[in-house]
């Protein structure tokens, strides 16, 4: 887990930023967990990993010595990602009153209706 800056050179686009971490709500009388979650991007990023790709000349030949503008560009994009995992994980946890809507596909005929939904009589409830 953690934040950072990786390089692969088997890649087309070798260099990426990534926010690897989780997030848990705990019930602070009991200390049980309530829910937790690995973090997740919006779907504004390409991949569904927090993971993003950036400029591969950000990534210095000797990670000791990261120039000023590499710096400043590595936290400017792993600022980005850590705002949008952030949000998007509080969301899927349920934590920020909106919750994420999947389109339903209409299926071709009509389902029988449930069993269970009738009284005795037949009726629906």
């Amino acid at each position: 887990m953690g934040l950072g800056v990786l390089n692969n050179a088997f890649l087309e686009r070798a260099t990426n930023v990534f926010a690897s971490y989780a997030v848990a709500v705990i019930d602070a009388h009991t200390l049980k967990l309530i829910a937790a979650r690995l973090a997740v991007p919006s779907p504004d990023y390409p991949s569904a990993k927090p993971l993003n790709a950036i400029d591969d000349s950000l990534w210095p030949e000797d990670p000791l010595r990261l120039s000023s503008r590499q710096r400043d560009a590595i936290e400017h994009e792993i600022q980005a990602l850590l705002m949008d995992t952030t949000a998007e994980t509080m969301m899927r946890l349920g934590l920020t009153g909106k919750m994420v809507e999947f389109d339903a596909v209409p299926s071709a005929t009509p389902l029988p209706p449930n069993p269970s939904n009738l009284t005795s009589q037949g009726g629906a409830n």
